[in-house]
């Protein structure tokens, strides 16, 4: 791939239970949620399209986390480590965090494209006690993940 070019979303496949939610951030390229679960959640997954992080993936997956325990003290980081998606360097990291009504447990990879101006992010959160259920759900998501030259 040439320097430079630039890496569009090969959207991510969902099942029918997933509805499509309109997001007014122009990084979003997909926001997407489930039905409410008994615990009174709406596990949701999303795709964003970010700037280059400087000083590579980890940088970037760092500004994210620190961002949450930031904005959050309950945020707590559960792992964090590398891997690839769709054949592309990626780090992926689990942390759980307190809402008024929820625990909730919110997994992300940071994908950066070789040659690509642009990092994405593919992140899914859900209740605590839903995590478990969902994740098989989440896990499907994460390999029809597919990034196509523009």
């Amino acid at each position: 791939m040439a320097q430079g070019s630039e890496w569009v979303t090969g959207m991510i496949t969902l099942s029918d239970e997933w509805v499509e939610i309109d997001t007014m951030d122009p990084a979003t390229l997909l926001m997407a949620r489930r039905p409410r679960t008994d615990y009174g959640c709406t596990p949701v997954v999303l795709v964003k399209r970010l700037l280059r992080a400087k000083k590579g993936i980890e940088e970037g997956v760092y500004a994210i986390l620190a961002s949450s325990v930031g904005e959050n003290p309950t945020c707590r980081v559960l792992d964090v480590g590398g891997t690839s998606l769709d054949g592309h360097p990626a780090v992926v990291a689990m942390f759980t965090y307190s809402t008024e009504t929820q625990n909730m447990t919110q997994m992300l990879y940071y994908v950066a494209p070789e040659g690509s101006s642009a990092d994405y992010v593919l992140a899914f959160a859900a209740a605590t006690a839903d995590f478990g259920p969902t994740a098989r759900a989440f896990t499907d998501i994460v390999a029809s993940f597919r990034l196509e030259e523009a």
